[in-house]
């Protein structure tokens, strides 16, 4: 947060600037408005102007810039203002170590999975400029530039909710919520650096945002939801049927075709083979449907099951229905609170979790041994899926689960359009390791593992205070007798 401190007679602004790091540390900023005497000499030359006018003028030409926080000449900036000619104060000394291409210093480790536009994850040394991403705001930007070098300074996070770390240098900023800052004791989101983290603080995932335009019906939603989990998906050309096999435990046969009926099938068939069932859809209308929306059109069914990425830009009650379909053919209820889904499938478990971010559900995502098999799996508190609850009940039946209520003291998963995770662990590591960074069109940030990270936050400070002060401005100046 920017505090204004007033305006001298030279155009020089000063801002005094809440420290992202250091608790009750204010930084000092100053901007100096190079077109100040231009402005005055067309106010006097223009009789038609008056002061706020001329201000305006002064204030949206050029500028100079300069912040006394340590991190504006750590990372460069100060370099980089100074070389572009709108620095104030001189520096002239490269960034040789720390900073060798300019690419920035803030890295992640390979293999560092970032959330791309499509609703997929990528390894962050994978990504190529020109594709696009989401940011901490939820919204999709494109990547304009991807860096790396070797460091032997880096941090290993790890967060609830996931069984991963993740590798990054010490100078990186992650969106945090502090219940205790701001005023009168209110909620506030800041940019923290991993090396002033610390366990307990709660890190911030965007809800991010898909458009809604594919029209996909709740029954094919629910196919689509079977499909992902099942071991066998295979169309009948001369019986033209589509038949899916899926491993579920029991199911209570006359409520599953209930089930099936109340989602709009009519013409299917399945049968009980142990723990394993095999369900046949014989409706055109729905085959034809679930082709188009998996394969675009093509009647073909791959050996290899992709996740529907559609589904995203589905309506809300399609999305249900995919989970629905999800549960019903590989979920679980485990210690009577959480829905679990599980597969060998890593990209299963990601779109799915991409899906929850986007509905803005809480969830826990795991990879790796599940009773000594290489298993991915997310788990959802039912209670945190209230629009599901129709859905929900009847499929507990289904399966023979049941819950019970209980009651949990711990604070919210939620805060206004974010997730909330806490850090569980923050160690220092200090040998060599390649990393990489992505730099991002407007607002330097993206999303690692689905929370939000950011590329620059001191520069932003810095250009980002004017809107809110042109008429507080433009008082002084007049007060002072500059117009």
């Amino acid at each position: 947060m920017s505090y204004y401190q007033g305006v001298d007679r030279n155009g020089v602004i000063s801002f005094k600037t809440t420290s992202g790091t250091i608790p009750g540390k204010f930084w000092n900023q100053l901007i100096k408005l190079e077109d100040l005497d231009e402005a005055i000499e067309a106010l006097e030359d223009d009789d038609t102007m008056n002061p706020s006018d001329a201000v305006n003028l002064a204030v949206f030409g050029d500028v100079r810039v300069h912040c006394d926080d340590p991190s504006f000449l750590y990372w460069g900036w100060q370099y980089i203002s100074w070389e572009m000619d709108y620095g104030i104060e001189r520096e002239d000394r490269f960034p040789q170590i720390r900073n060798p291409r300019l690419k920035g210093t803030l890295c992640f480790g390979k293999g560092t999975r970032v959330l791309m536009a499509d609703g997929s994850y990528k390894p962050i040394e994978s990504i190529e400029p020109g594709e696009s991403v989401f940011t901490h705001d939820g919204s999709v930007k494109k990547v304009k530039a991807r860096g790396s070098r070797l460091t032997s300074d880096y941090y290993r996070v790890e967060v609830e909710g996931l069984n991963t770390s993740i590798i990054t240098t010490p100078e990186h900023p992650f969106c945090v919520l502090d219940r205790s800052a701001g005023d009168n004791n209110s909620d506030f989101i800041n940019w923290v650096n991993v090396e002033d983290l610390s366990v307990g603080q709660e890190l911030l995932a965007p809800t991010i945002k898909f458009s809604v335009d594919r029209d996909i019906s709740q029954a094919v939603a629910w196919l689509l939801g079977i499909y992902v989990f099942s071991t066998q998906v295979f169309y009948d050309e001369i019986k033209k049927s589509l038949s899916f096999t899926f491993r579920c435990g029991d199911l209570e046969e006359g409520l599953f075709k209930k089930y099936l009926e109340e989602l709009g099938f009519k013409n299917y068939r399945f049968e009980s083979l142990g723990e394993h069932y095999v369900l046949y859809i014989f409706d055109e209308g729905v085959i034809e449907e679930f082709f188009k929306v998996k394969n675009q059109g093509r009647r073909e069914v791959s050996d290899v099951v992709e996740f529907p990425i559609d589904i995203f830009h589905s309506s809300i009650k399609s999305k249900y229905s995919f989970l629905a379909g999800c549960f019903v053919a590989r979920g679980q209820l485990i210690d009577d609170k959480y829905l679990r889904f599980f597969t060998y499938s890593e990209r299963i478990i990601l779109g799915i979790s991409a899906l929850l971010q986007s509905m803005g559900i809480y969830h826990n995502k795991f990879f790796g041994s599940l009773r000594g098999l290489n298993m991915s799996r997310i788990y959802i508190d039912y209670r945190d899926i209230d629009v599901f609850a129709e859905h929900f009940k009847f499929l507990m039946d289904l399966k023979g689960f049941n819950i019970i209520d209980y009651n949990d003291s711990g604070e919210s998963k939620y805060y206004k359009d974010y997730l909330v995770s806490k850090v569980t662990r923050v160690e220092k590591f200090d040998f060599a390791i390649a990393v990489f960074n992505l730099e991002i069109e407007d607002n330097e940030s993206y999303l690692v593992e689905g929370l939000a990270v950011h590329n620059c936050k001191h520069l932003y400070s810095v250009l980002d205070v004017f809107p809110f002060h042109i008429s507080t401005i433009t008082g002084d100046l007049i007060n002072k007798g500059i117009f």
